[in-house]
C-alpha cells in the first residue's frame, strides 16, 4: 500500500488533533493553547485563504516577530481594566513555553462605534495562529473549554482544525480608480492652516495635527491582503498591520512609527516628527535630508512630541533618557526626524497605563493634548475611525504597539488614505499639502503602482 506524504500544514494539524485528543477534562474553565513547529510559511498567503474572522496580521518593524490570526476565542475590551479579560486558568500542552498573546487595537478615540464594527477597540487572544519569531515558526491553535459542555467543545475544536486551509500564492493587485477626491479639499485645507496659526491661536494651542481623507473608488472590491503585501515590500522598514472582519470591510497600513516596546519593566517609544520628500536623484534627496535636520520649523516640531512624552512618561517611570540631537529616518519617499526614549518603569505599571500616557501622541494629534483634540472634534472635517490610533500585540513578557499612520481603511469598493500634518508656528498650506502628498505616495503606490505625485 502506497504511504501519501502529508504536506507541512497537513502534518502540523494531525499533530494538533492528536494533543487535542489527549486533553482530560478540567475542573475549572480553561483557555488551552496547543502548539506545533512548522517549516518556513508565508503568513500572508495563509491568512487569505482562512474563512473564519476575524483575520489579523502583525508584524513588527525589526521583522523578528510576525503573526496570522484567524478567529478568535477571548477578546480583551480596551476601554475596561485588565481584570475585565478571561480569568479562566490556562494550560499549555508542551514543554516550550510560547507567550499568549493578545492582538489589535484601538482608533485615535476610543471607543469610536465606527471603530467598533470594524472589529477595533479591543483584543483577541487568537484561535488559529501562524507565529513567526526570528526564524522560528509555529501553528497554535486555542482552544476554551467549559467543563461541562468539554465533549461537545473538543469535537467543534477538531472540525475548526481540519477546516484549515493551504496557503495559496497572492496575486499583485490590479486596481482601477474610478472617482478621487480629498477632504477637506486645498481651499478648505489653507483655511484650516491660516487658523492655527495665528498668534492668538498659537498662544493657546501650539501644535495640531490635521488630517486629510483622499476617497477612493475602484471599479472592484480590492483584496486587503494583496495590497498589504505589496505595501510591505514597497516599505521593508515599518510595522505591517491588518484587521478584516468580514469580506466587505478592512483596515490596514505600513507605519514608520512605534507608540511603544515593552519588554518586562523597559520601555522604547520615539517622538517621531518633522517630514521631508524623498527625491529619485540621490544629491536632491540628500540635500533636503539636510535642510530637514536644521530647519527651526520641524526641530520645534519634533522637540514638542519629545517633552510631551516625557511629561507623560515620568510619573510611571525610574528614570527617562532622550535621544538628542535627532536622527533621520529614512523610508521610501519621506524622511523623519526622531529621537529614541528609553526609560525603566515602576513596578506594576501596565500596558493600559502606558495606553492611557502615551495615546495620542502629539504626533497625532497636538499640545495641549486635550484642547488640540477638542479643537479637532469641533474642527477637523475628517472622521478618522482607526486612523492615528494604535495596533499591536501583548504578551507577558512583552508587548508592541504601532501608531497607525500610513494606512488604509477599506469597505466593499471604497478605500480611504489618511494622512496628516502638525501645524505649529510657522506651517504654510502649500508647504503642509506638499508634505500630505508626500507621504500620501507610499499608500497610492500601492493602489496605483503608476502614480506620481
Amino acid at each position: 500500500m502506497q504511504t501519501v506524504a502529508l504536506t507541512p500544514l497537513e502534518d502540523a494539524i494531525k499533530r494538533l488533533s492528536q494533543q487535542l485528543e489527549c486533553l482530560s477534562i478540567p475542573e475549572h474553565p480553561t483557555l488551552v493553547q496547543l502548539q506545533v513547529k512548522l517549516s518556513t510559511t508565508q503568513a500572508l498567503p495563509w491568512l487569505n485563504e482562512q474563512v473564519e474572522f476575524p483575520k489579523l496580521y502583525w508584524q513588527s518593524r525589526d521583522h523578528q516577530t510576525e503573526a496570522a490570526i484567524s478567529g478568535s476565542v477571548d477578546t480583551w475590551w480596551l476601554d475596561q481594566a485588565c481584570a475585565n479579560k478571561a480569568t479562566w486558568r490556562r494550560h499549555q500542552t508542551h514543554s516550550e513555553q510560547l507567550d499568549w498573546r493578545y492582538y489589535g487595537g484601538h482608533g485615535f478615540t476610543l471607543g469610536d462605534p465606527r471603530v467598533t464594527e470594524m472589529g477595533g477597540n479591543r483584543l483577541y487572544l487568537p484561535k488559529h495562529e501562524f507565529r513567526r519569531q526570528g526564524d522560528q515558526h509555529w501553528l497554535l491553535f486555542y482552544v476554551a473549554i467549559e467543563p461541562s459542555q468539554w465533549r461537545a467543545q473538543i469535537r467543534k475544536a477538531q472540525a475548526e482544525l481540519n477546516n484549515l486551509k493551504a496557503p495559496a500564492p497572492l496575486r499583485a493587485p490590479t486596481l482601477s480608480v474610478s472617482q478621487q477626491e480629498h477632504q477637506p479639499d486645498y481651499s478648505g485645507w489653507e483655511q484650516l492652516v491660516e487658523n492655527l496659526t495665528q498668534a492668538q491661536q498659537q498662544l493657546e494651542i501650539p501644535k495640531v495635527v490635521l488630517c486629510r481623507e483622499t476617497k477612493l473608488t475602484t471599479e472592484h472590491s480590492p483584496n486587503c491582503w494583496q495590497l498589504l503585501q505589496t505595501w510591505q515590500r514597497q516599505q521593508p522598514h515599518c510595522y505591517h498591520f491588518g484587521i478584516q472582519t468580514n469580506e466587505h470591510s478592512s483596515f490596514f497600513g505600513c507605519s514608520p512609527e512605534r507608540l511603544f516596546h515593552r519588554q518586562q519593566q523597559h520601555l522604547q517609544t520615539e517622538a517621531l516628527a518633522g517630514t521631508c520628500s524623498r527625491h529619485q536623484d540621490a544629491a536632491q534627496t540628500a540635500r533636503m535630508a539636510d535642510q530637514l535636520m536644521q530647519d527651526q520649523k520641524n526641530i520645534l516640531e519634533n522637540r514638542l512630541v519629545a517633552d510631551d512624552i516625557q511629561q507623560q512618561l515620568t510619573p510611571l517611570t525610574e528614570h527617562l533618557s532622550i535621544e538628542s540631537p535627532a536622527h533621520l529616518v529614512e523610508l521610501t519617499q519621506v524622511s523623519h526626524l526622531c529621537r529614541d526614549i528609553h526609560a525603566q518603569l515602576k513596578a506594576n505599571v501596565s500596558d493600559q497605563d502606558l495606553l492611557q500616557a502615551l495615546h495620542p501622541t502629539a504626533a497625532v494629534g497636538g499640545l495641549p493634548r486635550q484642547s488640540a483634540q477638542q479643537y479637532l472634534i469641533k474642527h477637523e472635517p475628517v472622521k478618522r475611525g482607526w486612523y492615528a490610533g494604535v495596533f499591536g500585540m501583548v504578551g507577558d513578557e512583552s508587548s508592541e504597539y504601532c501608531v497607525t499612520i500610513r494606512s488604509i481603511q477599506q469597505h466593499n469598493r471604497e478605500l480611504s488614505l489618511y494622512t496628516g500634518a502638525g501645524i505649529v508656528e510657522g506651517s504654510e498650506p502649500c508647504s503642509e499639502w506638499h508634505e500630505l502628498n508626500s507621504k500620501l505616495a507610499s499608500a497610492m503606490a500601492v493602489v496605483q503602482p503608476a502614480y506620481h505625485e
